[in-house]
């Protein structure tokens, strides 16, 4: 072998081995770049769900602290406007926010216990906070078995939105801080 054949191989072999490790570390850093833009992505739906979630408690809570005052006017055979008007303020905000939770989160959280029964635990008091509302604008008795012990009932009411709110942030917060695996 010449010298001249000799250095045209050693360039030869020297750009191929140039191009095989341009391509390792070209392949390296579009590695790279996708598990950076996945936790990007992930982190953003992070945020997004953690907002949602953090909005859907703030809502439950003001629908709670809502109920009380317009349930105990309610009880004492009164109708107080103001107090049905904020009832109704924070159950239409509730519902605006169920909606985007039902959209943002994921299938299993919607359908775990805490959230169901959350769920629950509004239309049912809801739909007694109806009855009420019908019977003293009527000027009729609260209808059984609401009758027989509303306050139990209001009690109960409260009761219950309280254990939810709180079983729920829990499968919230266990949602958002499960790992997540690339």
């Amino acid at each position: 072998m010449t010298p001249e054949s000799a250095a045209i191989w050693a360039a030869v072999i020297t750009s191929i081995a140039a191009l095989l490790a341009g391509g390792f570390a070209f392949a390296a850093a579009l590695r790279q770049v996708t598990k950076t833009a996945l936790t990007q992505r992930e982190q953003a739906w992070w945020q997004l769900r953690r907002n949602t979630f953090a909005d859907f408690l703030n809502k439950l809570r003001d629908l709670r602290n809502a109920y009380a005052p317009h349930a105990e006017a309610l009880i004492s055979g009164a109708f107080d406007a103001s107090k049905a008007a904020a009832w109704a303020s924070a159950l239409d905000a509730y519902h605006k926010t169920y909606s985007v939770l039902d959209l943002e989160a994921p299938e299993t959280l919607l359908h775990a216990d805490a959230v169901r029964d959350t769920w629950n635990t509004v239309q049912m008091v809801e739909t007694v906070t109806q009855f009420w509302e019908e019977a003293v604008l009527n000027g009729r008795p609260l209808p059984a078995p609401i009758s027989s012990n509303p306050q139990e009932m209001f009690d109960d009411s409260l009761s219950s939105m309280t254990r939810d709110a709180d079983r729920t942030r829990r499968a919230f917060r266990s949602e958002l801080h499960k790992e997540l695996n690339f």
